[in-house]
């Protein structure tokens, strides 16, 4: 069971980063357009 929570946390992890990835390129997008 603990290498399973672990894959799971790190998965919930992998996918939190992509997110702000997300948002990070999406803020960039909106600045240079604004400029």
């Amino acid at each position: 069971m603990g290498k399973d929570d672990n894959i799971i946390k790190n998965e919930v992890i992998a996918e939190s980063e992509r997110r702000n990835y997300e948002r990070v390129r999406i803020r960039i997008i909106h600045i240079l357009l604004l400029i």
